[in-house]
């Protein structure tokens, strides 16, 4: 699509942003190792029967998709029947705004073992579930893996911690589940210029867009999954307005 409405081309609102402290972006893709600022934890009263390692220790691939011949691993079936209840933890850092968690992962139930993501906020004394598996995500020990987004908003300017934690109730010889590209950045898991918030970027997305401009809190309302400025400030300038535009355009027409 090569042209948008008069309504667009003349429709602008400005917005801010706020932070409510000195939020900080990661990622760690485990090329070089688990990275000692990482916390391997084990819950089994009596020791887990196996730890996290990376895949090339356990002598396996890289099948969660991500980039590079390294991931986190975890593996029940190549350690053997035994209890486990491990989980590793990311260093704490500073929740951006609109931030979102991203990672790729396999992971292979066999029948009570989960792979479950969680957030602290209180240095590890309580934990809130993001995410818990209980069935197949991606190949049996073969791509593709499966590309994994969830949203931190509400956590914005808080201290956490992210913790994967991988164990099963009833203690048995399960599979395995493999992490790769972990990163919490601002605007994780929304996608610019899908105004619509609908996975596609087209010419659907126009009206939406062209709401975007009008006002904030319409479009939040018409469209509650999507982030008024990370799907909508396409020239990346911190505001939704007029100057957003063409690169919204460009986007349509790419």
């Amino acid at each position: 699509m090569r042209y948008l409405s008069t309504t667009v081309l003349t429709l602008a609102l400005t917005i801010g942003t706020s932070s409510l402290a000195a939020a900080q972006e990661w990622s760690e893709d485990f090329n070089n190792g688990i990275p000692p600022t990482w916390t391997i934890e084990d819950y089994e009263p009596f020791g887990s029967w196996f730890t996290w390692h990376t895949n090339d220790w356990w002598g396996e691939p890289n099948y969660s998709s991500g980039d590079g011949s390294r991931a986190a691993h975890a593996d029940s079936d190549l350690a053997g029947t035994g209890e486990f209840d491990i989980a590793l933890l990311t260093p704490a850092f500073v929740v951006p705004d609109n931030a979102g968690l991203e990672f790729h992962a396999n992971f292979q139930n066999w029948s009570s073992d989960r792979a479950e993501v969680d957030i602290t906020l209180d240095g590890g004394w309580s934990w809130t579930n993001l995410l818990s598996w209980q069935e197949n995500h991606g190949g049996f020990r073969a791509l593709p893996g499966e590309y994994v987004s969830l949203d931190l908003s509400e956590y914005a300017g808080y201290t956490a911690q992210i913790r994967f934690h991988y164990y099963d109730p009833a203690g048995a010889w399960d599979y395995y589940w493999q992490i790769d590209d972990v990163s919490v950045t601002e605007c994780g898991g929304f996608t610019l210029c899908d105004s619509n918030c609908d996975g596609v970027v087209n010419g659907f997305d126009i009206d939406a867009f062209v709401l975007a401009l009008q006002s904030a809190d319409d479009y939040a309302a018409a469209y509650p999954d999507c982030n008024h400025l990370c799907n909508n400030d396409i020239n990346g300038d911190g505001v939704v307005n007029g100057f957003d535009i063409d690169s919204f355009v460009d986007c349509l027409i790419e």
